[in-house]
């Protein structure tokens, strides 16, 4: 499947390919999924459900502007555990990476987990 560019980001919206979306959002190599957290800033296991059936490569995790949301030492540890990359990064910053790494690696599954506030 084709790996979805993320066009524009402003605080609380993100525009990927020709939609807006104005919820948290995970990208999945099947489209573009809302994403709540059972810990709002927190990025718990649980949170991650949706994910584990893709067998990803690399997940990169936006953090929201300010970067407030933080991703639990659980979930690095099992993400280490598995070997796969990942990246937590202020959402901006996450975004370009992203649209970077679908380019620079297209055979390899990548998920991206946006926060798109604070």
């Amino acid at each position: 499947m084709k790996k979805m560019k993320v066009k524009k980001y402003f605080f609380g919206s993100i525009e990927i390919e020709d939609k807006v979306y104005h919820h948290d959002v995970l990208v999945l190599p099947t489209g573009i999924e809302k994403w709540w957290r059972k810990e709002g800033h927190n990025v718990c296991l649980e949170d991650l459900e949706k994910i584990w059936k893709f067998n990803p490569e690399i997940i990169i995790f936006g953090q929201g502007t300010p970067g407030l949301m933080k991703v639990s030492e659980e979930v690095k540890k099992i993400l280490t555990d598995k070997n796969i990359e990942f990246h937590i990064l202020p959402t901006s910053s996450a975004i370009k990476l992203w649209n970077e790494y679908i380019e620079k690696y297209p055979d390899k599954i990548i998920i991206g987990a946006f926060h798109l506030t604070c």
